[in-house]
């Protein structure tokens, strides 16, 4: 049984042989991941204890997000720019009709 401090959330990078789930699973039992709270019950921290382990659970966000933006930055970089219609070298076209708000002049 679980009684507090000795465990806590943490990340670390493990080789992943996942085993396919079995066709039926025995009464009762459900197919989804044990929840960290099932395994480590809140309640049996002290208040020490949950602020430390808020505190770890901000860091492993913070790494996960970061590696995120990463991942991201690199997945874009391998597609190709969107094409806009125009030539990247060139100006966007000037905006034709009545003069800005404002302003006693229309643009050229």
């Amino acid at each position: 049984m679980f009684e507090g401090g000795g465990y806590g959330v943490g990340v670390t990078v493990d080789v992943l042989a996942v085993a396919p789930w079995p066709d039926a699973l025995p009464d009762g039992v459900t197919a989804r991941p044990t929840r960290l709270g099932e395994m480590m019950p809140v309640a049996a921290r002290t208040d020490a204890e949950i602020a430390g382990e808020l505190q770890r659970i901000q860091q492993v966000e913070a790494r996960l997000a970061a590696y995120t933006a990463e991942l991201v930055a690199e997945l874009a970089s391998r597609r190709p720019a969107p094409w806009t219609g125009r030539r990247a070298n060139r100006a966007p076209p000037r905006p034709t009709g009545s003069p800005a708000p404002g302003t006693s002049r229309r643009p050229r």
